[in-house]
């Protein structure tokens, strides 16, 4: 009996306590389904554009059917571009970013996800004008401001593109990125030692492993154009061996007279050597200038001519054949092969004026049909392509400028 009445006293003691755990559950479980109902269409927009910009879309898509649920129109319509823009649906979500509704507090997701999905259909000249607003209404704002110079450097528009790049390397102090497309852009207009301090910069920061190897790579390219050959295969030592990072270290040891280690670097890397395309001209022209080194110039002779047939439009290599042609003694094809080089630097000096113009004129169309037909001569048949399609990108855009977006009104 004893232990019966214990047993039920235990029970006594047990039910109060079980009791009011289901109370505490059953009054958590009410407050959960409640609370997004006591938020303001504000604030649950608000967490919908967090939920998009965590990559979370069944979370966001639940927002939007509760949005629409309480008839929150506007919210859930611009929630809805955010989340298909999540999802690279660029041109569907744009019929969803009405420039109409970009007021209030819809103004900045709406502003940055239409220039993002502009981008992505290729439509610069309007991304441009997006982005350009979203980064003046809200300079503290690094996604807007990285879109923008990528942007720009797309145009064409280079000073424009590193005067945001600067502007971000202030917001974010840790991001290798914006020094490493400042680096880029230098290294493309021939900067070099500009190119290498935002490369050093960049790595200064600790990018990710795949990226510290194009980095270094790139920031080694930069110290053999200044002929800095001793930092060049300093950068180069700290990297997996490629048949393009070989290649420059061949050069350099060529520079330095050490025929033996140029020639051991060349052999590697032809046995790495996997395709066609930038490791291939690089080993060829560490080839070409090993065989002229050892005087054999027929042998360099026949690389060079190799390699003009690889980057018909390289100056450089035109002018190198033309000096082992008259090492050899071929005194007319020598004339006919100075001439060639003459052309095309004289094509090349264009590009370079026009280049400049291009990146001073962020909007001017005629100086990049110009830079396409040039690139066009010289062979440069991919940046022919992009300089057409900057230029297609501002025409398609001057209609749709008038129009603009309408300014915020504080709603």
């Amino acid at each position: 009996m004893k232990q019966g009445s214990e047993s039920k006293s235990g029970r006594k003691d047990v039910a109060p306590w079980m009791w009011w755990c289901l109370v505490i559950l059953t009054v958590s479980s009410v407050i959960a389904v409640w609370r997004p109902f006591q938020s303001s269409p504000e604030e649950q927009f608000l967490d919908g554009v967090m939920a998009v910009e965590r990559g979370e879309i069944a979370e966001a898509r639940e927002i939007h059917r509760r949005l629409m649920q309480r008839g929150a129109i506007d919210e859930a319509r611009v929630l809805q571009g955010g989340i298909l823009t999540r999802l690279s649906e660029w041109q569907t979500a744009l019929g969803f970013l009405d420039a109409s509704m970009a007021q209030g507090h819809l103004r900045r997701p709406l502003l940055r996800w239409a220039g993002q999905c502009l981008m992505g259909i290729h439509e610069l000249g309007r991304a441009e004008f997006v982005l350009r607003m979203l980064v003046t209404e809200f300079p503290d704002d690094p996604a807007a401001i990285r879109m923008l110079a990528v942007t720009y450097y797309d145009l064409g528009a280079m000073g424009p593109a590193l005067s945001c790049l600067k502007q971000l390397q202030k917001l974010k102090l840790d991001d290798y990125r914006p020094h490493h497309l400042s680096g880029v852009i230098h290294l493309d207009f021939e900067q070099f030692s500009d190119a290498v301090s935002e490369f050093n910069e960049a790595l200064s920061r600790r990018p990710p492993e795949a990226k510290r190897i194009e980095i270094s790579e790139n920031l080694a390219f930069a110290h053999i154009k200044l002929l800095q050959f001793a930092q060049a295969l300093e950068c180069l030592e700290g990297i997996p061996e490629s048949s393009r990072s070989l290649a420059m270290q061949a050069m350099c040891y060529l520079a330095q007279d050490d025929v033996s280690k140029a020639e051991e670097r060349i052999r590697v890397g032809r046995k790495l050597l996997t395709s066609s395309g930038e490791a291939e001209t690089s080993l060829l022209k560490a080839e070409a200038r090993l065989m002229s080194h050892l005087g054999d110039y027929e042998s360099s002779l026949g690389i060079l001519q190799r390699l003009a047939e690889l980057e018909p439009h390289n100056v450089k290599t035109h002018h190198e054949i033309s000096l082992v042609l008259g090492r050899l003694g071929r005194n007319a094809e020598q004339k006919a092969a100075i001439a060639k080089t003459e052309k095309l630097r004289e094509l090349r000096n264009q590009l370079t004026e026009l280049s400049n113009r291009a990146n001073a004129a962020p909007y001017d169309f005629e100086v990049r049909i110009r830079l396409s037909a040039v690139c066009q001569e010289l062979g440069l048949e991919e940046l022919s392509r992009s300089w057409n399609q900057a230029a297609q990108a501002i025409q398609d855009s001057a209609e749709w400028r008038a129009k603009s977006l309408p300014a915020d009104s504080g709603a």
